[in-house]
C-alpha cells in the first residue's frame, strides 16, 4: 500500500502533462520513500518469518 502511494500521483500527473520533468528534490524524495517503505516491508517480512519458525 505504501509503495504505490508516493509515486502514483506524480506518475498520473506525467501521463496528463505535455512537459514531463521532475525536480531534483522530488526525485530524491521519491528515492528516499522507496527505500524507506521497502526496507520497512523487508524488516516486517523477516520478523514474520522468524516468528513463524519459532512457533514450530
Amino acid at each position: 500500500m505504501c509503495l504505490s502511494s508516493f509515486a502514483t500521483p506524480k506518475m498520473v500527473m506525467d501521463f496528463l502533462a505535455q512537459h514531463k520533468t521532475i525536480s531534483f528534490e522530488g526525485c530524491i524524495s521519491q528515492i528516499f520513500f522507496l527505500h524507506l517503505f521497502t526496507g520497512t516491508e523487508i524488516v516486517l517480512l523477516i520478523s514474520m518469518s522468524f516468528d513463524r519458525q519459532l512457533d514450530k
